[in-house]
């Protein structure tokens, strides 16, 4: 259906609006499809910062993805 591509391209829209020259999409390791779907839109790995998020008590590290608009 596109929902998600539908999604984050409105959210590059919305950043070119208002001026900024890069999105950053902040992804969590273990979800390889989001991190598939923003390669394919064309961000690229930009590094992983430990200990970002927790959830459901386990501490996540997450992967930064960027793209200039």
């Amino acid at each position: 259906k596109g929902y998600g591509r539908q999604l984050i391209e409105y959210g590059e829209q919305m950043a070119k609006q208002y001026g900024y020259p890069k999105i950053r999409a902040t992804i969590c390791t273990e979800n390889q499809t989001s991190q598939a779907a923003f390669t394919a839109l064309g961000y690229t790995y930009a590094g992983k910062k430990t200990f970002d998020a927790t959830k459901f008590g386990r501490d996540l590290d997450t992967y930064y993805f960027d793209k200039k608009l």
